[in-house]
């Protein structure tokens, strides 16, 4: 599941290259795109490195969770300004 996070950011930031010419056509979808991006590969990092359940990373993965939802959230609402 993971992998899908960036290969969508990836399939978004092509279709935009294709079809304006440059991809920072809308900068800010661009770079909440970026931060999920960056968060989702973080917290697979960090899944990785927790081994018991009195591990002090289990609260910054959970913080980046939350953080990858709110930040879905907010893309959903820029792209959908970015249709209408």
């Amino acid at each position: 599941m993971t992998v899908l996070g960036p290969i969508g950011y990836f399939a978004g930031a092509s279709l935009v290259y294709f079809d304006q010419g440059h991809v920072m056509k809308y900068p800010l979808h661009f770079v909440v795109g970026t931060l999920i991006t960056f968060a989702i590969v973080t917290t697979f990092l960090i899944s990785r490195e927790k081994k018991s359940l009195d591990s002090p990373l289990r609260t910054y993965h959970f913080v980046l969770d939350m953080l990858i939802i709110c930040l879905y959230v907010i893309q959903v609402f820029l792209g959908l300004q970015i249709l209408f």
